[in-house]
């Protein structure tokens, strides 16, 4: 999975949004960053990922918003 295929992080909290970017790049991963639920759900729809670590609580659509997006 590492390298080619990538993790959307979708985090409101910009400082928490970073800390899990640098992990898993780290580790090798690519990484997508979304910072609300809405934008989250528009590049769901635009592209896939191999996973998607979300925060339940969000702006513009919740969490079960977007995980729902992800399995469409």
């Amino acid at each position: 999975m590492k390298g080619e295929e990538r993790i959307l992080i979708v985090e409101d909290k910009e400082t928490l949004r970073a800390v899990l970017r640098k992990t898993l790049e780290a580790e090798g991963f690519g990484v997508d960053e979304a910072p609300d639920g809405r934008e989250a759900v528009q590049m769901l729809r635009r592209d896939r990922f191999a996973m998607v670590l979300t925060d339940l609580r969000l702006p513009r659509a919740d969490g079960h918003e977007v995980l729902q997006a992800a399995v469409r």
